[in-house]
């Protein structure tokens, strides 16, 4: 008999990169593919789609630093961040950094336009064009069918 679900635990427990059908592409490849989303709670719906964004954000700063490895991204995003003297708060170090950008912690919308005004590159901040670019390609199974 199949465990219940403990909608909470799973909250708690679910990290960005999580929601990934393959938790190691997060931050690494745009058309990566997602869970499904369909009949989730809306906060559940709300944090798939941050975490989308989040993915997208990742890899747009990561393609921006010529796809080093995770730790070359984020020392050199770490480095341009201490250079605009953002606060310490921002700036918690190039391993903070690195976990952000897998997807191991979730990141602050904040942070996000942080990364954008570093990298002074408008692709890392996502801008969808309609209310399906919202979600992940296929997170919404039953609606497309």
């Amino acid at each position: 008999m199949p465990r219940p679900l403990n909608i909470e635990r799973e909250r708690a427990a679910a990290t960005p990169r999580s929601r990934l059908e393959d938790p190691t592409r997060f931050g690494i490849d745009a058309t990566a593919q997602w869970r499904a989303i369909d009949d989730l709670p809306i906060e559940e719906s709300a944090a798939v789609i941050r975490a989308y964004w989040q993915h997208l954000a990742a890899c747009a700063v990561r393609e921006h630093f010529g796809q080093r490895s995770l730790a070359g991204v984020a020392m050199a995003l770490h480095e341009v961040m201490k250079a605009y003297s953002l606060s310490g708060e921002t700036v918690r170090g190039s391993e903070h950094l690195q976990r952000l950008l897998s997807g191991a912690l979730v990141a602050p919308v904040d942070q996000i336009i942080f990364w954008t005004l570093a990298t002074r590159d408008v692709s890392v901040l996502p801008s969808p064009e309609s209310f399906a670019e919202l979600f992940p390609p296929g997170a919404l199974r039953k609606r497309q069918a």
